[in-house]
């Protein structure tokens, strides 16, 4: 792929700049799109929406996101965006009031693209050519939603838990594959093949129980099967798997769809689990030539090629969970709970707050009430060990979560920016 060089692009953008000055994120896309640049107003995440970010497509087919200066008293815009990409960017060009950012191409894969996601987590896509299945649940609400648009960004394989999952994700994706990981329970055959859904096999009783279906229904089933290699949850036991290995005619009448097996301690890379693992799952996937090979969970997917195989598995990640505990997390979040400050007050030390006087002023204090509670989902159990964010200061909670009415103590938070109305992020 032919290559922009820095001075090119940052002529571009000159020249760009030299005739108006960017005033918006439609005024920007406008210019861009003037100059042959190829620009999208896209939401690529709220912070990044209100920076004015857009998508640019480069001369050469490099994709950047482009955004006007901020004035000097608020963050840096290439830094705000280095803080989410983290190490997938490689550059950034400032000219003029303009700032592009860059990402490597090829390397964006698994994260970099994340920008490109409307505020799915970048996982989404492909990995040294490898297929990417999402892990789902179908049955949240918003389900459908979410599921109709990781197949419009092209997944092409899902997993679900239960078998209702499955029937929900079916309506609402009718061609694509649906894998089941709680197995074939029984009497659910009928309800497998009615929907089109794949049972993962997790011992020998599933796969007889499967196989008499094919020859009930009299037609060939799909089947993963789902070799246990040390998580001891569910799957294959090593003396079943021998038995599978040894009487392969045990799949007769089956279309083996899939080999899977799962990570103990992906989020651990130095952990020699891994390793162990792998060498298992090459064992038995060498003695069973010929189906596709899926290992890697969301923390597997960072351990490396050797743990990709053909299909990636991503589940947490997806919802923005953090795959590489103790590091900067890779993903953007995908949903966040907000609420308002109603009031705030001002304690002298050795005042309590809350039910209970659970909680006691060690000194002068400003105390903000904001508009959360258990009714809300939020836990009890949280008392004096949590926090929330202001305005990006991290806020302690304190005292006891009522039903609707959580307490945070905002006195190192400057007044002007603590005020009832303002948004807390929970």
């Amino acid at each position: 792929m032919s290559r922009v060089t820095k001075h090119q692009r940052q002529h571009r953008i000159t020249k760009l700049l030299e005739s108006a000055a960017v005033s918006s994120q439609a005024h920007l896309v406008e210019l861009l799109a003037a100059e042959g640049v190829d620009a999208t107003q896209t939401t690529v995440s709220r912070d990044l929406d209100e920076l004015g970010a857009v998508k640019v497509r480069l001369p050469g087919g490099e994709t950047a996101y482009a955004l006007p200066e901020l004035p000097s008293h608020q963050v840096a815009p290439e830094d705000h965006l280095r803080r989410v990409l983290g190490e997938w960017v490689v550059e950034a060009d400032r000219s003029g009031d303009l700032i592009v950012l860059r990402t490597p191409p090829g390397s964006a894969h698994v994260v970099g693209s994340a920008l490109d996601r409307s505020g799915f987590p970048g996982v989404i896509g492909t990995v040294a050519g490898d297929d990417t299945v999402l892990v789902v649940a179908a049955e949240v609400p918003g389900g459908a939603d979410v599921a109709r648009r990781l197949a419009a960004e092209g997944c092409k394989h899902f997993f679900v838990a239960h078998i209702d999952e499955g029937i929900a994700l079916r309506r609402v994706l009718p061609a694509v594959p649906v894998y089941v990981l709680n197995g074939l329970l029984a009497g659910t055959e009928g309800d497998f093949v009615e929907h089109s859904l794949t049972p993962v096999l997790n011992h020998l009783g599933q796969l007889n129980a499967w196989r008499a279906a094919a020859q009930r229904f009299n037609r060939p089933l799909d089947a993963v099967i789902h070799v246990d290699t040390g998580l001891n949850r569910l799957g294959f036991e090593a003396e079943e798997a021998q038995v599978l290995i040894n009487e392969r005619g045990r799949l007769r009448g089956l279309r083996l769809a899939l080999i899977m097996s799962h990570l103990v301690v992906s989020e651990e890379p130095d952990n020699p689990v891994n390793g162990e693992q792998l060498s298992r799952f090459r064992t038995f996937v060498k003695a069973m030539p010929g189906a596709p090979m899926s290992f890697a969970n969301s923390s597997g997917i960072f351990l490396g090629p050797d743990y990709h195989f053909d299909l990636l598995r991503p589940g947490a990640a997806l919802y923005g969970i953090n795959p590489l505990p103790g590091r900067d997390n890779p993903m953007l979040p995908v949903v966040t709970l907000m609420s308002r400050i109603l009031q705030v007050r001002r304690i002298d030390a050795f005042q309590t707050v809350g039910y209970g006087a659970a909680w006691r002023a060690a000194r002068p204090s400003r105390i903000a009430t904001i508009a959360l509670g258990y009714a809300d989902g939020y836990f009890r159990t949280l008392i004096n060990r949590t926090h929330v964010h202001l305005a990006g200061y991290r806020v302690p909670v304190i005292g006891r979560i009522s039903m609707d009415l959580v307490t945070i103590d905002v006195t190192e938070v400057p007044e002007a920016i603590s005020q009832p109305g303002a948004g807390v992020e929970v």
